[in-house]
């Protein structure tokens, strides 16, 4: 079993534990369509509550065969579970605390580079290489009959999003969102510590906010309250609605975007042939459009992680989608959440 084995890597090696191996349902699947890896980052709090695990296997891994890379820390799981992901298993590896960088900023994207980069290891050594990469937290899952449809994975420009909690899209897509992490302090911190002043790829903003379920709730029109339908919370869906865009003396994104476009406009810096307005979720009427009501997100010392990661992903080029209308029902840190407005990305 993964856990014995571990249990005596372990003992031989205080300072880091980690384990490798091929896995037997890789080479039994590589034939069967569309290769997929799921990534599964973070601390393990939660393997086997509110069946965390059992709906992960069924609705996750199983439907798309799946390899599992898991990339966590020491702190907050018990080792003795691990053992039932051997079916999927072909990485795993458990760092121990003082190996983890020494920073206050989100862990989980240093334990997602570090889990791509295990996969990568694998792709080498077998010689072949995913199509689709899956990012997962250990504290959310599908639930009930919901389930991480994958439908559209042939489509290369787009990452498929329920906010951090997890996202997925084409591999060499998904390898450019990991690189988030080393870019946290240089492009956040050196190049553009202004949230308005970061670099806004404008075509692939104007698609994302036009598939965005949240936007279109609103018929697209800035609103400082968020959708909210009876028993569901916000905070399932990606906070694209914060971020800045060009502009063009239109009334909310989707127009400016629209009107930035139409005049040739690929690219918006604040300050070089663009100005920059608040996201709509932050839009203040009768302010002149650079008065956020949100500091939290446009606080130039912080990098807050939604909002920033969105940024990223959106300076790369790629397009934001909802994860998926399959996935309308969530467990999150043990609560069912409802998830009325998930939606497909076509």
């Amino acid at each position: 079993m993964v856990s014995a084995r571990l249990a005596l890597l372990c003992s031989a090696l205080p300072l880091a534990c980690s384990l490798q191996m091929v896995s037997q349902h890789a080479e039994d699947t590589l034939g069967a369509g569309k290769r997929t890896a799921v990534l599964l980052v973070g601390p393990i709090k939660r393997l086997n509550e509110n069946d965390w695990w059992k709906m992960t296997e069924a609705t996750v891994l199983k439907p798309h065969n799946a390899d599992l890379f898991i990339h966590t820390s020491e702190d907050g799981h018990g080792m003795d579970n691990i053992n039932e992901t051997d079916e999927y298993l072909v990485s795993y590896a458990d760092v121990k605390a003082e190996k983890a960088p020494s920073t206050d900023e989100d862990l989980q994207f240093w334990h997602f580079k570090e889990a791509f980069k295990m996969m990568c290891a694998h792709e080498a050594k077998s010689k072949f290489k995913y199509d689709v990469i899956v990012k997962m937290r250990t504290d959310v899952s599908p639930w009930g009959k919901a389930a991480l449809s994958l439908d559209g994975w042939q489509k290369p420009g787009f990452i498929h999003m329920m906010t951090d909690w997890m996202f997925w899209g084409q591999r060499d897509d998904m390898e450019v969102v990991a690189t988030y992490w080393d870019n946290l302090h240089n492009y956040f911190q050196v190049q553009y510590p202004s949230t308005m002043a970061r670099p806004i790829q404008v075509e692939a903003m104007l698609e994302s906010i036009k598939r965005d379920p949240r936007q279109k709730a609103l018929d697209f029109k800035p609103r400082k309250d968020p959708v909210n339908h009876p028993g569901e919370d916000w905070h399932s869906y990606n906070k694209i609605d914060v971020l800045p865009y060009p502009d063009e003396g239109m009334e909310g994104a989707l127009a400016n975007l629209k009107a930035a476009l139409d005049r040739k406009m690929t690219r918006c810096v604040d300050g070089h042939g663009c100005t920059t307005r608040c996201g709509d979720r932050l839009y203040v009427e009768g302010k002149d459009g650079r008065w956020c009501d949100g500091k939290f997100d446009y606080d130039s010392k912080e990098i807050h992680t939604e909002s920033a990661l969105l940024s990223w992903i959106n300076s790369r080029g790629l397009i934001i989608c909802d994860i998926g209308s399959t996935m309308n029902l969530v467990n999150f840190k043990g609560t069912v959440e409802v998830r009325h407005l998930a939606s497909d990305c076509w």
